[in-house]
């Protein structure tokens, strides 16, 4: 996300409404750079896209072009929780079974997208879950799957077949 271009947009929006509370993006910003912040992001999204609505209707309209914007993108990015997950070389040590040094080979080589912020390394959800499909290794699926089907085995009709079992 654009720092320069986001904050722009949220100056133009403070201008053009007063409702609009400038911390309220601030907070947004961090939400969606994924640093941890002790605040609710789906509270915060519907409390600013409130605050686009017009005063006296009850309705939202908040046009497509608008979630073009790197504001609008931001929002959606926050409401659903898109991406905020992130790695560092010590979990896909953990994901993959390599050392330090074979994770850090396969950065220089450029097998693994990251980024880097105060001397920090960093991977996004999307990144490792690239990665780990090209080299085969589907542990997070296997997770993934493994959280669901415990889930489901929780819901009362999660599984359908085994009500015969209480009949």
């Amino acid at each position: 996300m654009n720092k320069d271009k986001y904050f722009e947009e949220v100056r133009e929006l403070v201008k053009m409404n007063k409702n609009i509370n400038k911390e309220d993006f601030e907070l947004l910003f961090l939400v969606v750079s994924g640093v941890d912040v002790e605040v609710n992001a789906d509270f915060l999204t519907d409390k600013i896209v409130k605050s686009l609505s017009i005063p006296y209707s009850t309705e939202i309209l908040i046009s497509w072009g608008f979630l073009q914007t790197e504001v609008g993108r931001a929002l959606i990015k926050a409401k659903f929780n898109l991406s905020n997950e992130i790695y560092f070389i010590s979990d896909l040590v953990e994901l993959t079974g390599f050392t330090k040094s074979m994770i850090s080979k396969e950065i220089a080589a450029g097998n693994i997208n990251y980024e880097k912020r105060g001397g920090k390394i960093f991977f996004r959800a999307n990144d490792v879950k690239e990665y780990l499909a090209k080299k085969g290794i589907d542990k997070v699926e296997k997770e993934n799957t493994l959280k669901y089907e415990t889930i489901k085995e929780k819901l009362i009709g999660g599984d359908f077949e085994r009500e015969t079992d209480y009949k």
